[in-house]
């Protein structure tokens, strides 16, 4: 009984066992299997992503190396990394020669600080565009416009690219319409001193010739000669003192006038008194000059007339509105004659105004209640269609 028992629990322990093996085995195969399956997938991802780096890489290197404009990349020390060959043709080295190199070696040395300035305002993520100049193989600089990228791998900043452009051609066409508008400045200004040189001139002989003349009535008529020309004179001396010969303030010019009027002792009495309400208004030299000899003419009769009252007044107003521009003078004298017709003038003077009214194609009032009121509005011209005009009758 006892021999029975022994035999079975070795028996029992026998199939354990071989249960045990036989699990293990399993496991062993199971985790075979499985590994091989995990091996399997990992090495397909790894292919993948092999795939997209390679193809990834592709696609960085063909817009590197096919990109129209000049490429490099610098690393975050500043050193150069790449650059693709249209970098190398544009200031004449390899790509090999130009590796591990800084920037210093190729910018202007006037110029290094700004250009690092940018280089680590890049390295904080921002893209910035700039000129220097840079230092080609052969000894010359090129003008360029540079872009700096950051390069961004996980969210770190791994180094930079550079865009290069070379301006050089539109700086030279920029700096040669500098020297042109400065040259043409030049001798604009030589022009309009000369013309004015010229007034200044005949005005002293027309003077000359007055302090010859024994006829007060004759004297009287080279007085507004006189004033005529120097209304003329004043425009060009207006020209010549602005920034620029297009146009000139015409309420700058009137005081000028006013005090030149002044001078020639035309009022007959007491001295009247001037109010100025003027805009600033600017018009081309084209309207400057006829409306100068128009308010010249208007300002003696009222200068003349007008200082008749016991409290002689003459007001001044010039307004732009839309384009249009109206100028009133007024005195609080005896008034024009009755019978006067602006259309069948009598004097010189008013034959005068007469035909730069037309000039300006200009509308014009005449209101003769306490005292004179002239006033005339027209509009102004274009500068463009100034210019414009002037050439074609130079053309003809």
């Amino acid at each position: 009984m006892q021999f029975r028992l022994s035999r079975s629990l070795a028996i029992g322990t026998d199939l354990l066992n071989m249960v045990i093996v036989i699990v293990i085995i399993s496991l062993v195969i199971i985790s075979i299997v499985i590994g091989a399956i995990f091996s399997l997938r990992f090495l397909r991802s790894v292919r993948k992503w092999s795939e997209e780096i390679e193809l990834s890489e592709q696609k960085y290197r063909s817009l590197f190396d096919q990109n129209p404009n000049a490429v490099f990349s610098v690393s975050p020390v500043g050193k150069l990394i790449n650059a693709n060959k249209v970098l190398e043709g544009l200031i004449g080295y390899t790509a090999e020669e130009m590796k591990n190199s800084t920037f210093r070696r190729f910018v202007d040395k006037s110029q290094v600080k700004r250009v690092r300035n940018y280089f680590l305002l890049a390295l904080r993520g921002r893209s910035l565009t700039y000129e220097t100049n840079i230092l080609k193989n052969d000894g010359s600089y090129l003008y360029a416009e540079v872009t700096n990228l950051p390069i961004i791998v996980d969210g770190e900043i791994t180094g930079i690219y550079g865009v290069i452009n070379d301006i050089t051609h539109r700086k030279e066409a920029e700096q040669r319409i500098k020297d042109q508008l400065v040259e043409k400045t030049y001798l604009l200004s030589e022009v309009h001193d000369r013309v004015k040189n010229n007034l200044a001139l005949v005005s002293t002989l027309v003077q000359l010739q007055q302090n010859e003349m024994e006829k007060e009535s004759k004297s009287n008529g080279f007085v507004s000669t006189v004033s005529r020309i120097r209304s003329m004179a004043l425009v060009h001396e207006r020209l010549y003192q602005n920034e620029t010969f297009s146009s000139i303030r015409m309420d700058e010019y009137i005081q000028d006038l006013i005090e030149n009027i002044q001078s020639k002792g035309y009022q007959k009495t007491s001295k009247p008194e001037v109010e100025l309400n003027t805009s600033p208004v600017s018009l081309s030299i084209e309207q400057a000059i006829p409306t100068g000899l128009l308010l010249n003419e208007v300002l003696i009769n009222a200068f003349k007339y007008g200082s008749d009252s016991l409290k002689p007044v003459i007001i001044v107003s010039l307004t732009e509105h839309e384009g249009e521009v109206t100028i009133k003078v007024a005195d609080n004298g005896p008034g024009l004659p009755k019978n006067f017709e602006l259309d069948r003038p009598e004097t010189l003077g008013f034959k005068l105004v007469s035909v730069l009214l037309k000039q300006l194609k200009a509308g014009f009032t005449i209101n003769n209640d306490n005292g004179a009121t002239f006033i005339f509005r027209y509009k102004i011209q274009n500068p463009v269609t100034s210019k414009r005009s002037m050439k074609q009758r130079l053309a003809n």
